[in-house]
């Protein structure tokens, strides 16, 4: 079996509107961070639809027991974005880690 790079493109209109926002260069910088944390949220949603672990069992509602599905803390998950202004996608989940990777300004300018 052969290693492959499999690349997925959500097909979401808000997906789409905001990372045109994103990439409009005549966006301000808090709408340019509001694109950020929106793309964040919607890729997100998109990415753990399927391979996010996941725990069952029930919660007590007002009226009766119910069956409820919690996302698996003890599946650890690693978040990481290439670009700097990616960082602001650390907003993602409510047990993800977040980490920086890449290479410091003005790497192999000189």
């Amino acid at each position: 079996m052969s290693l492959q790079l499999r690349v997925y493109v959500p097909d979401h209109p808000l997906i789409k509107h905001w990372l045109a926002v994103a990439r409009d260069r005549a966006t301000p910088p808090v709408l340019f961070r509001t694109a950020l944390t929106e793309l964040g949220r919607w890729l997100t949603y998109e990415a753990a639809r399927y391979w996010l672990g996941t725990v069952e069992t029930t919660v007590q509602t007002p009226l009766t027991e119910c069956a409820a599905t919690f996302i698996n803390p003890e599946v650890p998950v690693a978040v990481v974005p290439i670009l700097r202004a990616w960082v602001g996608f650390a907003r993602w989940g409510p047990s993800f880690a977040a980490f920086g990777l890449g290479l410091p300004s003005g790497f192999g300018s000189g």
